[in-house]
């Protein structure tokens, strides 16, 4: 069982509680990162490293979460080759070491399986919690296209064999949890949940996490497919209005606007928002198979509003692309710049 805890001016005496109790409970391992923690934290994590259980692996500046777990991550990697899964815990004390243990064993007992101790939201809550949990689990439903309870609990259950690829995962704060759920979520390996107890010391006070703040970041990527998609959409828009003006062919309009604006949206998802930097053939086939799919669902939801509704053309196609954008963010995120596939043909080639 190896623990991993990332750290940053964390709570003492709950954060002593916690490792001591993890011993107790015959923890093998525990990795902690000192996240770039004041000074005056120093004497406390040398006090922590003394256990014969724990290594502490020390960031001279704060670097983010996200940046903690990957040095973690590639620690396990180099010096613990035999290990099946890591456990993700935070510091502060909030999770339950018994509950800690119980993720252990199920991510051990289960193949290849993500597990995710998810926690538990009662009435005493603290409200930036709920807002978060709520917030993130909805668009990451309606977005990505999976359901999970607490998409932003920090009390992760992690397969050895996907640590490699979540290395590679950007994002150096809050948002690289986010971005570790997609990535498993790609790589096609389950994601199974386990319900966890939650303690909160003083209205989670210790917290690092602010909503507003990391939220933005957490949803940026979402932003700049918002972007790439408007500018697009805005091309397709004119290039449609023109063609139709002179043709009155909702089809050939449609088929004409689409081949000048999906070369600017592919090139601009493909550079900017997905961040695939090669495989492009294989992306570029698949981008032209949805884009088919999208135009076809185009034409018909267009003609529909517009032949038996009576709206007319121009705002039949603002209400049909507007309502086709999730469908085709999910399809472009899961199908067109799947990384893992990705990678995989441009090797065999």
């Amino acid at each position: 069982m190896i623990i991993i805890i990332p750290a940053y001016n964390p709570p003492e005496n709950a954060m002593l509680k916690l490792i001591q109790a993890l011993i107790g409970l015959q923890a093998e391992k525990i990795v902690i990162v000192n996240d770039g923690s004041d000074t005056d934290k120093n004497t406390f994590f040398d006090s922590l490293a003394a256990y014969e259980s724990c290594v502490v692996l020390k960031h001279a500046v704060n670097l983010g979460k996200g940046r903690a777990l990957k040095t973690a991550f590639n620690y396990v990697l180099n010096n613990y080759p035999e290990a099946k899964c890591v456990v993700t815990a935070d510091a502060d004390g909030q999770h339950k070491p018994e509950d800690i243990v119980r993720v252990a064993q199920a991510t051990t007992e289960a193949t290849n399986t993500f597990v995710m101790g998810v926690r538990s939201f009662g009435d005493n809550g603290p409200f930036r919690s709920k807002f978060g949990n709520i917030l993130t689990r909805h668009i990451f439903r309606a977005l990505i296209g999976v359901k999970i309870s607490d998409t932003q609990s920090g009390l992760r259950g992690i397969p050895v064999s996907i640590l490699p690829r979540l290395l590679k995962v950007s994002g150096e704060a809050y948002e690289f949890e986010l971005g570790m759920l997609i990535a498993v979520h790609e790589s096609k390996m389950p994601i199974s949940e386990v319900t966890v107890e939650t303690v909160y010391l003083d209205g989670n006070a210790s917290s690092k996490f602010n909503p507003l703040i990391d939220s933005m970041k957490i949803y940026f990527v979402f932003f700049r497919f918002i972007f790439s998609s408007l500018t697009a959409a805005l091309i397709d828009f004119l290039v449609f209005i023109l063609i139709y003006s002179a043709t009155k062919s909702i089809l050939t309009s449609l088929i004409g606007s689409r081949i000048v604006s999906s070369l600017v949206n592919f090139f601009i998802n493909r550079k900017l928002v997905f961040h695939r930097h090669h495989g492009l053939t294989f992306s570029l086939v698949r981008y032209y198979i949805i884009l088919c799919l999208i135009t076809a669902l185009s034409y018909l939801f267009i003609s529909l509003l517009h032949v038996k509704l009576g709206i007319n053309v121009p705002l039949s196609k603002i209400i049909a692309e507007t309502t086709l954008f999730v469908v085709s963010f999910s399809l472009q995120r899961n199908y067109v710049f799947n990384t893992v596939e990705a990678d995989v043909v441009n090797e065999e080639n």
